[in-house]
């Protein structure tokens, strides 16, 4: 028997392998687990949920398998760390970055099938997620704005989020995203100080999504990168 398709860490039952995972994530961000200590937490949390079967719909699924990745090149015994392997600032980094997006996700539900996710990198100059989505949307009909901590979604013909992100994506995570758009700088993408994302099903309105995309490029350095969804 499946279980439920779990949209947001507010759904995710308090026994369950992902609830233990959020918890060793809020953990480290508080300074009560190292990083080596975070690794085996997390990572046992994981392997709890992969035998349980536990799903996630994206976001939430994409923000915990990027930081899968992130775990693979973090040596848990700093004596092994070779050059190019994650430290436990860029963890840390990673860690916090990933909180951020899941109380995004708290303020954006996917409504029906998601097809795809479109997430637009983009290096603003440091502006805050109300500047930013302001410049994005300002000649679109915007419904249902939701504003959180550095983030801001809403309904414009599609759905989207724009979130400030720290300027660190790690190595795996960097060359996942090169191999899907070659011929990007990788210091672009490393760069970003944004994330806008689009989620796109057959029911968006597609001129809306356009306009986006081109708005975001007239205005800031860009690199596109399409996530394709599990079935929901």
């Amino acid at each position: 028997m499946l279980t439920p398709v779990w949209a947001k860490r507010s759904e995710v039952p308090a026994d369950s392998g992902v609830a233990r995972e959020l918890a060793a994530m809020e953990a480290l961000v508080r300074g009560e687990l190292s990083g080596s200590e975070f690794s085996l937490a997390w990572g046992a949390a994981w392997r709890l949920s992969d035998e349980r079967r536990e799903r996630l719909q994206t976001p939430f699924y994409q923000v915990l398998n990027h930081l899968f990745f992130v775990l693979e090149d973090y040596p848990i015994d700093p004596a092994l760390r070779d050059p190019g392997d994650v430290t436990d600032e860029e963890l840390l980094a990673e860690v916090r970055a990933a909180l951020r997006r899941l109380s995004a996700a708290e303020g954006f539900s996917v409504r029906g099938p998601v097809a795809r996710e479109i997430q637009l990198y983009c290096r603003t100059g440091g502006l805050s997620a109300a500047a930013g989505f302001d410049a994005l949307t300002a000649a679109l009909p915007v419904e249902d704005r939701r504003d959180g901590d550095g983030w801001v979604s809403a309904e414009v013909g599609c759905q989207l989020e724009f979130s400030v992100v720290a300027p660190l994506i790690s190595e795996a995570y960097l060359e996942m995203i090169l191999r899907l758009s070659p011929g990007d700088e990788p210091g672009r993408v490393a760069g970003a100080d944004a994330i806008v994302t689009l989620a796109v099903s057959d029911e968006v309105a597609w001129p809306e999504v356009t306009a986006v995309r081109r708005t975001a490029k007239s205005l800031w350095d860009v690199v596109p990168y399409n996530y394709v969804s599990l079935e929901l």
